[in-house]
């Protein structure tokens, strides 16, 4: 486990500008100041386990928690809607002139991007209020793949939507990464196909020539960089050598969360 921002108590610390030691009575005033719910972002590459590692958390905190990939725009939504438009519209500042397949492929990302922002306005409104909202692969996700249509050497820094307000920001990113032969065998799992050596083979070999062993590496770098720039928290987990992930994951939330 790698914890980028301290422990848990340095984490909680860092979240609401208090000291590491905190009385019942602190505890209780920072969750109160803090009323929002806390935002963890899940990623890694696929078959790292992040639907298995979300399951087990919504499981794990039951009410307590909220799926935002469960909230679909309703026509109770549309009041957040411009709203959502508002803090994606700067973003397009940013990009670069581009062919026509890849403008193409730029709207279906603003798009996307659009659309997550209108579930977290909603997942903030939501009733019973939620103390955690998880994402799968959500705003942190959706702005690296951004960052490909944008001018060389934009950092995220330079994002406005992600420097100006924390409601786009996740309040800690869950970093999953796994040895490449377990992702490849629970990716033929989730496929039905039966796993054997040759499949597994076949499997690498396909995903190497995609260049998906080295977006690790990327996504670190990504994350380093954000953390640099405006903050963010995030934690590595491997699925292999941590076989129980809740128990070094929960201790930060709790203590991020102040309960």
């Amino acid at each position: 486990m790698r914890v980028v921002g301290g422990s848990s108590q340095a984490l909680f610390a860092a979240a609401f500008g208090l000291s590491s030691t905190l009385s019942d009575g602190d505890r209780s005033t920072a969750v109160e100041a803090n009323a929002a719910p806390l935002h963890v972002e899940l990623v890694g590459l696929a078959g790292v386990g992040k639907t298995h590692l979300k399951h087990r958390l919504l499981d794990h905190l039951g009410n307590r928690c909220l799926d935002i990939m469960t909230l679909r725009p309703r026509i109770r939504h549309l009041p957040f809607l411009p709203a959502a438009v508002w803090r994606v519209a700067p973003l397009v500042l940013h990009v670069t002139s581009a062919s026509p397949r890849r403008w193409v492929t730029l709207s279906g990302t603003l798009r996307r991007l659009m659309v997550y922002s209108w579930r977290e306005l909603a997942a903030l409104r939501a009733w019973p209020r939620p103390e955690f909202v998880l994402s799968e692969e959500g705003w942190f996700h959706k702005l690296r793949r951004l960052r490909r249509f944008m001018r060389p050497g934009t950092t995220y820094a330079d994002l406005p939507v992600l420097v100006s307000t924390r409601l786009f920001r996740p309040d800690l990113v869950v970093f999953l990464t796994v040895d490449p032969l377990t992702a490849c065998a629970r990716k033929l799992q989730r496929w039905g196909v039966r796993v054997t050596p040759e499949e597994l083979v076949k499997q690498y070999e396909r995903s190497a020539a995609l260049g998906q062993w080295e977006e690790d590496d990327l996504t670190r770098i990504d994350l380093d960089q954000a953390s640099a720039a405006v903050g963010l928290r995030y934690v590595e987990l491997n699925y292999t050598e941590d076989l129980d992930l809740l128990e070094g994951l929960i201790p930060i939330l709790e203590g991020l969360r102040g309960q």
